[in-house]
């Protein structure tokens, strides 16, 4: 699986062996083809991949934030 994602000024490549198919979640999505689940919260709801950007950053994005980031 390759992602790549290009907005604005950010470019991101991630870069994952086959042999993790189907046993992916989180950020990066399910890793099964399947695009209509990659935007799934811990929650299990599914949000969909053409909500708008801020849905998307806040009912999934903001599950991600790292509570006690390094400084």
């Amino acid at each position: 699986m390759l992602v790549r994602l290009s907005s604005g000024m950010f470019d991101v490549i991630v870069s994952v062996p086959h042999a993790f198919s189907g046993q992916t979640r989180g950020l990066l999505g399910v890793f099964n083809d399947e695009q209509t689940d990659d935007l799934t919260p811990p929650s299990g709801d599914h949000i969909d991949s053409d909500a708008s950007e801020e849905t998307i950053f806040d009912e999934f994005g903001k599950l991600c934030k790292l509570r006690n980031p390094c400084s």
